[in-house]
């Protein structure tokens, strides 16, 4: 995890979808570890760099990360649920607009 950790501090504020990309990795390895207020605190972080970006690679991440994590709530687990699945319905969030969608 400390590469990973690395990984984040040298990332550039201005590459926004890799930060939270490599925040993925090391909140799926918290989730993998037992470590579920430390996955959720990340994966808050993600969900707060993501509502600034449009990118369906960074939707999928907290997707992931989500149901990963949500059959293990706690106190903070739930809250970034919470966060994250506010995220995940709104219609820009993947990138496009869902309510333009014909199926």
């Amino acid at each position: 995890m400390r590469h990973a950790q690395d990984s984040i501090a040298c990332c550039h504020s201005a590459h926004g979808r890799a930060l939270v990309q490599r925040t993925a990795i090391l909140a799926a390895a918290h989730v993998e570890q037992g470590n579920l207020d430390e996955a959720a605190r990340l994966g808050s972080t993600m969900v707060e760099a993501a509502r600034q970006l449009r990118s369906r690679h960074v939707y999928e991440e907290v997707r992931c990360l989500t149901q990963a994590m949500r059959d293990r709530t706690t106190p903070v687990t739930g809250g970034f649920l919470d966060q994250a699945e506010e995220y995940l319905l709104d219609p820009s969030a993947e990138g496009r607009d869902h309510r333009l969608e014909t199926t």
